[in-house]
């Protein structure tokens, strides 16, 4: 039987700050979504007033 073996070296977590400081468009796409959720809470907010 012959089994295949993985070239890869294995992969290792990073952590949020880094890939934040080394990605630009991640950073980006990231600031973009939080913005996007302030917007859906703050119009959460207004309908609860109503």
């Amino acid at each position: 039987m012959n089994t295949l073996k993985s070239t890869r070296p294995a992969k290792t977590s990073i952590g949020y700050l880094p890939l934040l400081k080394q990605n630009p468009s991640f950073r980006n796409l990231w600031y973009g979504q939080v913005i996007s959720e302030l917007g859906n809470w703050v119009n959460s907010i207004a309908l609860y007033a109503l």
